[in-house]
């Protein structure tokens, strides 16, 4: 498990300090195995968002969105 739980938590703990509704992420196409990992720690694909900073030389990644309310 090691340290990456505790950074995604602190992450949404911001996110929950700004006001935020949601935290939104992609993962590579490159590192599929990820996905079940993040749906884990309670994130759900969204097949129809497009990730905004995506590049445009790789194949679309995996968009994950967790509510925070």
């Amino acid at each position: 498990a090691g340290i990456a739980p505790t950074l995604v938590a602190a992450v949404e703990q911001h996110g929950r300090l700004l006001g935020l509704d949601e935290v939104v992420l992609a993962v590579s196409a490159y590192s599929p195995r990820l996905v079940p990992w993040y749906e884990s720690l309670g994130y759900r694909v969204e097949p129809h968002a497009v990730y905004a900073h995506a590049s445009p030389l790789s194949a679309p990644p995996t968009v994950l969105v967790r509510r925070l309310t």
